[in-house]
C-alpha cells in the first residue's frame, strides 16, 4: 500500500462508527445529487435518440426517403455495427483518463449532433451513414456509465436498477413525446419525422454540455466533495475493488486478456447475448404494436403501458421464461386483446433478465479495473451483435412468426446459460473453500 493509501487508511480508521456513518450518508447524498439524476437523464436521451427511428417509421420516413426492400432494417442494423466497433477501445480509454465525465459528455454531444443531422438526410445512404455514426459515438456511453457508477456502487448499493428503469422511462415516454413532435408535420415545410430527430438530438447536445460541468471526476480529485468525503470515497473503492483500482499496473492489453480468459465472462456473455436477441423487438416495437390496427397516435400511445409496467415490476420480477410464453401468444393469434397482453409482458421479462445480468457483471468481475472495463465492454459489444441480424427477422406482419419464434428460443437458451453460471460459481466457491 502506498504512503498516500496509508494516510487515508489512518484517517478513516480513526473515525468513530457514528462519525463514519454520518460521513458516508453525506458522501452518498452528494453523489446522488449530482450523479444519479444526470445519468438517468442521459440514459433516457440515449434511448430516445436510438429508438426514434422506430417512431419515424410510422411517420412515413420510408416513403419520404424512398426506402425499399430491407433498407429500413439495414438502417436499424447498421447502428449496432458502429456501436460494437468502438465499444471495447472506448471503455479501455475511459479507464485511464482523469475526467471520464468529460469524455462521456463529449461523446454524448457528438451523437446528439448526429441525431439532429438525421433530420436533414435525403436518401438511404445519408440515413445509413448517420445511423452508423450514431452507434459509433453511443458506444462509449452504456458500458462507460456502468464503469462510472462503480463509485456509487462502492458507497452503498448497485444503481443498475435505476439505470435500467430510466431506459424504460425513455422507451415509455418516447412514444408519447413522438406524438407531440410528429404533430409538427408540415410546420415550416418540414416533415414530422425530421422534427423528431432535430428536437431530440438538440436536447441531447444541451444536456451533454450541462453534464460536463456537473458530473464528478475521480474521487481523489473531486472538488465538489469535502476532503473527508474524498478520503472515504477512495477508501470505499479500495474496500470494494481492491488496491488494483488505483494501481496502473495492469495495461489495457493485460486487462483484455484477463477478461477473455475468465470463464465468467463467457457465461455472462451468453446470457446477455440471447437476452438481447429476445429484446430486439424493442427496435420494432411501434411496428409490432401497429399490427393491432389502430391509428398512428393511438399506436404510439399503446407503446407506453408495456414499458411503464416494466418500471413498476422490474425491481421484483425476473423470470425471462415469461418472454417465451409472450412470444408464443403473439405469434399464434391475431386477437387484439391477447396480442396486446403478450406485448405488455415482453419488456418486463427481457429487461428484468438483462438487469440481473448487468448486476452480476459488476459484482463478479470487479478487479483489476482494466479487466472490469474490458469485460463490461466485451460482453456488451458481443451481446449487441444480435441486433445486427435480428433486424432482418421482423418480416411478415401481423404475426412476425419468424422473429417471435427466434425470441422464444433465445429466452430458453439464456435461462440455460444462467443456470450454468450459477453452477460454475458454486463450484468455484467450493474449490476456494478447500
Amino acid at each position: 500500500m502506498s504512503p498516500f493509501s496509508t494516510q487515508i487508511s489512518l484517517r478513516i480508521s480513526s473515525l468513530t462508527e457514528e462519525d463514519r456513518s454520518l460521513l458516508e450518508r453525506s458522501l452518498v447524498a452528494s453523489l446522488d445529487l449530482r450523479l444519479m439524476p444526470l445519468l438517468i437523464l442521459f440514459f433516457i436521451l440515449n434511448f430516445l435518440d436510438r429508438q426514434n427511428i422506430a417512431s419515424a417509421r410510422l411517420a412515413n420516413i420510408e416513403r419520404d426517403l424512398s426506402l425499399v426492400g430491407t433498407q429500413y432494417q439495414t438502417c436499424v442494423s447498421i447502428l449496432f455495427v458502429g456501436y460494437i466497433i468502438m465499444q471495447v477501445p472506448s471503455n479501455l480509454i475511459l479507464g485511464q483518463i482523469k475526467r471520464p465525465g468529460w469524455y462521456l459528455c463529449g461523446c454524448m454531444a457528438a451523437w446528439g449532433t448526429i441525431s439532429a443531422c438525421t433530420g436533414a438526410v435525403q436518401n438511404f445512404h445519408g440515413l445509413l451513414v448517420c445511423r452508423f455514426l450514431l452507434g459509433f459515438f453511443e458506444s462509449a456511453f452504456f458500458p462507460g456509465a456502468i464503469v462510472k457508477l462503480a463509485l456509487r456502487t462502492a458507497c452503498v448499493f448497485s444503481p443498475i436498477y435505476n439505470t435500467i428503469l430510466s431506459d424504460q422511462l425513455g422507451n415509455a415516454f418516447g412514444g408519447l413525446i413522438a406524438i407531440g413532435i410528429l404533430n409538427l408535420d408540415g410546420h415550416l415545410g418540414i416533415a414530422g419525422w425530421r422534427w423528431l430527430f432535430l428536437i431530440e438530438g438538440s436536447a441531447t447536445v444541451i444536456v451533454a454540455g450541462l453534464g460536463a460541468l456537473v458530473l464528478p471526476g475521480l474521487p481523489s480529485s473531486d472538488t465538489h466533495l469535502t476532503p473527508e468525503e474524498r478520503d472515504l470515497a477512495v477508501w470505499r473503492l479500495r474496500e470494494d475493488f481492491g488496491d488494483a483500482h488505483f494501481t496502473p499496473s495492469t495495461s489495457r492489453l493485460d486487462g483484455f486478456r484477463l477478461a477473455v480468459w475468465d470463464p465468467k465472462t463467457w457465461f455472462l456473455c451468453a446470457i446477455l447475448f440471447f437476452t438481447f436477441v429476445a429484446a430486439a423487438v424493442t427496435n420494432f416495437f411501434p411496428s409490432v404494436v401497429n399490427t393491432l390496427g389502430y391509428s398512428r397516435n393511438i399506436t404510439l400511445l399503446l407503446t407506453a403501458p408495456p414499458y411503464l409496467l416494466c418500471c413498476a415490476v422490474l425491481p421484483y420480477y425476473h423470470p425471462i421464461i415469461d418472454h417465451g410464453g409472450a412470444n408464443i401468444l403473439a405469434a399464434t393469434t391475431t386477437a387484439i386483446a391477447a396480442r396486446y397482453v403478450a406485448m405488455m409482458l415482453m419488456p418486463s421479462s427481457f429487461y428484468s433478465a438483462s438487469t440481473v445480468t448487468l448486476a452480476w457483471i459488476s459484482q463478479i468481475i470487479n478487479q483489476p479495473p482494466m479487466k472490469r472495463a474490458a469485460a463490461i465492454a466485451l460482453i456488451n459489444a458481443i451481446s449487441n451483435t444480435s441486433n445486427i441480424w435480428t433486424s432482418y427477422l421482423y418480416i411478415g406482419p401481423p404475426r412476425y412468426l419468424l422473429a417471435l419464434s427466434v425470441n422464444g428460443i433465445a429466452a430458453t437458451i439464456a435461462m440455460m446459460a444462467a443456470v450454468g453460471l450459477r453452477r460454475y460459481l458454486a463450484h468455484e466457491d467450493k474449490r476456494i473453500a478447500l
